[in-house]
């Protein structure tokens, strides 16, 4: 019967947590409110919008299909229990183990739930009893208009979760004592769930008192000075917004490791970033509440060794390394704020991280320098950063406070001077606004489908987090950004223009500038390099140097002379130093002093639609600007070399607009 009742109601009621009203609170909770104002909120909600956009044909004709055939079976569709339902509650009272007190037991959650489904409850009960009328039995419990179980049998006893109604009120529980109907309030928010963090720390020490390893952890975690006071119930609670989903998290505690974010660093971001994060952090005051636990851990890890001992073991082996640093060194290295950055990018967005410069950061750095034989850039300066096998140049920069590590060359290039100033931008005004004063974590995300925020603040003794935006509380603005999604509900020509400029802004002019900066390409021996055509910097043969080079500036699909990547065909061109240009299909380059010095100094890169010829043309030059302009001269390699320039040369200014985004 169990398994009947679990296809029956589970898949159709959105399965939620929680007991019935009883002398103890449970140990979880999950309700969800108002089926109707539910489904009314996904009709306008962005994720409705794109799941009844025509690229989700196909996808929608295999999930209705799959749906229909459970509902057939279920006897009941989703959109009737949806439509009908006023609360799912369900809680989980206690955390028990199945045999009690054998070997071999297993934990078992004694879980009830109960599904407010006005007169639709007295149709599903009757479903459930008609389904398998063979394998379950009627039974009598008081107060119930009905209620149902699976009959004994000869090898089987009957079977403990039972299914009851009371009224509009279906209840579902494996615990032993009769299930009874309890009051539900409704909430605000489409789902809420809370759990007491003690009691089920509790419950889950005593599930694991027959393994010896879980018991030292639990033991060393309840023996924490201070861990108590952050053992206290927490509320999370969604809501579908037209801009994806609100959340709301609650806790009683007061976090005394976090500090009020540095705000002046998202004026350092461009204004284009997709998204940023940022948080205040004190680690030696994390280190405090953690140090009693982490060292006994650690001591036990090394028998005979106490505290102290580990301490100087620590200290040690960092003076053997050869850093001037001690144990409280390392537990003070944070102290200021963190900033993740998330700009575009391709082939994949570029990534921007802001540590607050200390003792700790600052000599660590210095050993990676050394070792690795690369240089730390002076203070107001930047340098590049070798990674092994990054596509991408990534840059160090060092500023008064804080050192910065970024993939995006405008970050690398603006930030020591101010930077573009994100800071005044709609997604980052909204989030210091929900934010507050003071708060020590703050992010903001601008994917041009939505504008997402998400924000940290103490409030008294408790502890709240918001957070609104496409995928969820925390992964909301990283994910959306990290994908890339610039205009979700757009049209398609609309996201493949986006794609297009990323890829010319974060791909091929990082590439080009790194080309450049190597100088792999010197062809009058003046340590100056030239710029490169693109299947150069994608694993082609490069001028002038040995087959085996073979670079990866750029992804192996740039390897040809006019590459096709996401629909659009590219094309560089380089002087010639004649006046005219030179272009991949000429086949490789030859030696030619006299063009170096030109193209060291220039290149345009043209993209064109491969299926559209009414689509914008794109140009980039060497400036880092992209150009577009709408009915240029095809010809059978693309627009001209100089159709940015109206036909002139390279000395010219050119005559297309600056791209902008729409």
């Amino acid at each position: 019967m169990g398994r009947t009742i679990a296809r029956l109601i589970v898949p159709s009621l959105l399965v939620a947590l929680a007991l019935p009203a009883a002398e103890q609170p449970p140990i979880m909770e999950l309700l969800v409110s108002d089926g109707p104002r539910l489904l009314q909120r996904w009709e306008t909600s962005l994720y409705a919008k794109l799941w009844n956009d025509r690229v989700m044909e196909a996808n929608r004709a295999k999930v209705a299909e799959q749906l229909a055939a459970i509902e057939a079976s279920l006897g009941v569709t989703l959109k009737e229990v949806l439509a009908s339902l006023a609360t799912v509650h369900l809680r989980v009272d206690d955390l028990t183990t199945s045999p009690a007190g054998a070997a071999n037991a297993k934990p078992e959650a004694l879980v009830s739930m109960q599904a407010d489904l006005g007169q639709l409850a007295t149709r599903i009960m009757t479903l459930a009893l008609e389904k398998d009328p063979d394998s379950v039995e009627t039974i009598v419990l008081a107060g119930a208009d009905q209620a149902m179980r699976r009959k004994p049998t000869d090898d089987k006893s009957a079977d403990a979760v039972v299914l009851a109604r009371y009224g509009s009120r279906l209840v579902v529980s494996n615990r032993v004592e009769q299930p009874k109907a309890w009051t539900v309030t409704p909430s605000e928010a489409d789902l809420s769930f809370t759990i007491d963090s003690r009691s089920f720390m509790i419950k889950a020490a005593e599930q694991a008192k027959n393994d010896p390893d879980q018991q030292m952890v639990f033991a060393a975690l309840m023996n924490v000075k201070g861990l108590d006071a952050y053992l206290t119930p927490l509320t999370w609670e969604m809501t579908l917004v037209p801009e994806g989903i609100h959340e709301r998290m609650r806790q009683d505690v007061v976090c005394p490791w976090l500090k009020p974010v540095d705000r002046a660093l998202f004026a350092r971001l461009p204004e284009k970033t997709l998204m940023a994060m940022a948080f205040g952090f004190d680690s030696q005051s994390y280190w405090n509440l953690l140090e009693p636990m982490m060292l006994d851990l650690l001591a036990k890890q090394q028998p005979g060794m106490n505290r102290e001992q580990l301490v100087s073991m620590v200290d040690e082996q960092l003076a053997g390394l050869g850093m001037p640093l001690t144990f409280p060194d390392l537990v003070q290295a944070i102290n200021g704020t963190v900033l993740i950055a998330v700009t575009p990018g391709a082939p994949f967005p570029a990534i921007t991280v802001a540590v607050p410069r200390s003792k700790a950061v600052d000599h660590g750095l210095r050993f990676a320098a050394a070792t690795q034989q690369w240089e730390i850039p002076a203070e107001g300066t930047s340098g590049p950063l070798p990674i092994p096998n990054v596509p991408l140049p990534v840059t160090l920069i060092a500023d008064k406070g804080y050192w910065v590590i970024t993939s995006d060359p405008h970050v690398a290039t603006t930030w020591n001077a101010g930077g573009s100033g994100w800071s005044t931008s709609p997604a980052m005004t909204l989030a210091f606004e929900k934010a507050g004063a003071d708060a020590p974590l703050i992010s903001a995300s601008d994917t041009g489908a939505s504008t997402g925020y998400l924000v940290g603040r103490q409030r008294g003794k408790t502890w709240e987090l918001e957070a609104r935006g496409i995928m969820g509380l925390g992964s909301v603005p990283l994910l959306s950004a990290a994908i890339a999604i610039p205009n979700l509900l757009e049209t398609r020509a609309k996201a493949s223009e986006v794609a297009v400029v990323s890829l010319l802004r974060s791909g091929v002019f990082p590439a080009q500038i790194q080309f450049q900066a190597g100088a792999y390409v010197d062809q009058n021996g003046d340590n100056i390099g030239e710029y490169g055509f693109l299947s150069e910097m994608a694993g082609g043969a490069i001028t002038g140097q040995p087959d085996t080079l073979k670079l990866s500036l750029l992804p192996e699909v740039w390897n040809a002379a006019q590459p096709a990547v996401h629909g659009y065909r590219f094309a560089c061109w380089l002087p010639d130093g004649k006046g005219g240009a030179l272009g991949a299909n000429d086949g490789l380059r030859a030696q030619n002093a006299a063009a170096a010095k030109a193209q060291s100094e220039r290149f345009v890169v043209y993209a064109w639609s491969t299926n559209n010829a009414g689509k914008a043309v794109y140009a980039l030059t060497h400036t880092g600007t992209i150009y577009s302009n709408t009915g240029v001269t095809m010809g059978a390699n693309g627009p001209a070399w100089n159709a940015l320039f109206d036909g002139a040369g390279w000395e010219n200014d050119p005559t297309w607009e600056p791209h902008r985004r729409r």
